[in-house]
């Protein structure tokens, strides 16, 4: 039952915010697919969609943002909550279905658009191999999750249906900005979404080593925010 009522106040939202990535990437593909193949061939297309990759990025935290504007202390501004906390589970509970509806969707983001960008490559004679996807996608996940957990972090903290995303957005901006740097650069997460590192622009591939570390740093982080939101909801008096 849960999971449905998540489903239910998050579907419109999550198909727009699809619609809108797969457009996105096909728009960008097909406008300049053509042009880029034509001048490098098989590596300029590659190019050209590891470029999308990165606007990809950035639209996913966007959407992913507004799709985890929810829950219980937004359920209270506008007077709905009492239904929610009258159901015979804890509020950890509705917390975590709440968490993994969004990662759920956040996954199918990244994956869409990407299966997309795949079966325009192999119409247009240059298939993209599927591996290099995948690790695009991992890296797109690995980074996106913190700010997956800020979104819902804050969503937690702020009342109201467009401050809560303003301070959200907000706060991404500024990590991203605070870390961009050359000494920091490693560990910025939105560099680990784009996936510049240990690309090579010659041969449009993916051909660094995989950051484990630094994924598996995001993913602690990214822990502990997810546990301060729970405390917050836990200790909040409706």
């Amino acid at each position: 039952m849960l999971w449905h009522k998540a489903w239910l106040e998050t579907r419109s939202q999550f198909v727009i915010a699809l619609v809108g990535c797969v457009a996105f990437c096909l728009m960008w593909v097909i406008e300049f697919g053509k042009g880029a193949a034509g001048s490098r061939g098989q590596a300029g297309l590659f190019d050209l969609l590891h470029g999308v990759h990165a606007g990809l990025a950035f639209c996913w935290i966007l959407a992913v943002t507004f799709l985890m504007m929810g829950g219980l202390l937004q359920e209270k501004a506008v007077g709905a909550s009492s239904f929610t906390l009258a159901l015979p589970v804890s509020r950890l509970h509705l917390m975590l279905v709440r968490f993994g509806m969004g990662f759920l969707q956040a996954i199918a983001l990244a994956v869409v658009p990407w299966i997309a960008m795949l079966l325009y490559a192999a119409v247009a004679g240059y298939p993209y191999p599927v591996l290099q996807a995948c690790f695009h996608i991992l890296l797109l996940l690995s980074g996106g999750l913190l700010f997956l957990t800020i979104a819902f972090l804050i969503s937690s903290l702020v009342e109201g249906q467009y401050t809560a995303p303003v301070v959200s957005i907000g706060i991404s901006a500024v990590l991203v900005y605070a870390l961009r740097g050359e000494k920091l650069a490693r560990y910025n997460p939105g560099r680990m979404m784009a996936g510049n590192d240990g690309f090579s622009w010659r041969t449009g591939l993916l051909v660094g080593q995989a950051q484990f570390l630094h994924a598996a740093a995001f993913a602690v982080v990214a822990a502990l925010l997810f546990a301060i939101s729970v405390k917050a909801i836990e200790h909040y008096d409706f």
